[in-house]
């Protein structure tokens, strides 16, 4: 009698337990819109789509089969905002310089690739290289001997906003001022309310998810 009191007593104690952590998780996933989520957190904006819209408008006056059977492949590319939330209220956002110049330096790259793509095609379809294996170094030297320029040099300058230029990207999401939560609400100075949800790690302001540092 007295080991089945123990017992019942032990899985009260567990269940007690439970509840209390349940509660715990449940007060910090749907309550914590109401607290202010101070710290550093960073949203990494993909540019990716426009970065290829930009390459193919580049491109549009090339032979019709070459860029047919040349796709544009490039590595994802991103641009960085930096959000700092202060325990006095306060906040500021603004875009990192140079986590912007990396990905610029990608997006060329990138295009330098899909280059020299083009033009190794173009050879093959011209029988100029049948087996269509023209070297990287060679298509590079040639570039070189017609503008003086490296793939990469030539293509910042004939495609200067290939990448949006980092004002115009200071001007969509740097800011400060005070901040406030209310309802569920983020309220950026006189930004409209934002929808919020955030745990310790993520935060979710209209969709746009942001990682703490």
């Amino acid at each position: 009698m007295k080991r089945r009191k123990k017992s019942s007593a032990v899985y009260i104690l567990i269940i007690l337990c439970l509840l209390v952590a349940l509660g715990l998780l449940l007060y910090d996933r749907f309550f914590a819109t109401n607290r202010v989520p101070v710290g550093i957190w960073t949203y990494d904006r993909e540019i990716t789509g426009e970065v290829i819209s930009n390459i193919q408008s580049w491109i549009a006056d090339a032979p019709e089969e070459s860029r047919k059977n040349v796709p544009i492949e490039i590595e994802p590319l991103y641009i960085r905002i930096i959000l700092k939330i202060g325990n006095d209220g306060t906040y500021e956002q603004s875009v990192d310089k140079e986590f912007y110049e990396q990905t610029g330096t990608a997006a060329y790259e990138g295009f330098d690739t899909v280059l020299k793509e083009l033009v190794r095609y173009r050879f093959k379809e011209l029988g100029m290289d049948d087996d269509g294996k023209t070297s990287d170094e060679d298509i590079e030297a040639l570039i070189e001997q017609a503008v003086g320029l490296s793939g990469v040099e030539y293509l910042k300058k004939a495609v200067p906003e290939l990448v949006l230029p980092y004002d115009e990207y200071i001007l969509s999401y740097s800011g400060k001022g005070s901040v406030s939560v209310r309802d569920g609400y983020i309220y950026f100075a006189d930004k409209a309310p934002q929808k919020l949800l955030f745990d310790k790690d993520t935060l979710l302001i209209d969709g746009k998810i942001y990682q703490k540092e």
